[in-house]
């Protein structure tokens, strides 16, 4: 990957919220790190132009479900195509029990042991709070 774009804060294409964003050189796509989004993706252009923030109420919950899914299955950087955005419309928004199972994939990514004290930090130090917020798919 060759990046030609210095990175820059800018807004998550899934949730307008804070990111860093950088081009792709030779490649029609973005590469963006959003603790919202759950970490770093990729987006095809065409799909970025159509994520309209009144088009994404529910779609970026269950976008940030698939980005969740493409990561726990070994995917480091999944990649948004207008294809993806199409098939993921389509889906069920998690169960609660489903919901409750990707909570402890959350703890189990954290670096504790057995009998440690588990902080979900404020909305103040939003970072780790965004993360829990995509592996739960939080609208």
């Amino acid at each position: 990957m060759t990046v030609i774009d210095p990175i820059t804060t800018q807004r998550c294409p899934i949730w307008q919220t804070p990111a860093s964003i950088s081009s792709v050189q030779n490649h029609d796509q973005i590469e963006v790190v959003s603790p919202r989004a759950g970490g770093i993706y990729r987006i095809n252009r065409s799909a970025e132009k159509n994520m309209h923030p009144d088009l994404l109420f529910g779609l970026n919950a269950k976008l940030t479900t698939w980005l969740i899914e493409q990561r726990l299955n070994g995917i480091s950087t999944p990649l948004i195509t207008p294809d993806v955005v199409e098939s993921v419309k389509h889906r069920e928004f998690l169960s609660y029990s489903k919901k409750l199972e990707n909570f402890f994939k959350y703890i189990g990514e954290l670096d504790t042991y057995v009998g440690e004290s588990i902080i979900i930090r404020s909305p103040a130090e939003q970072i780790s709070s965004d993360k829990l917020a995509a592996y739960i798919e939080a609208r």
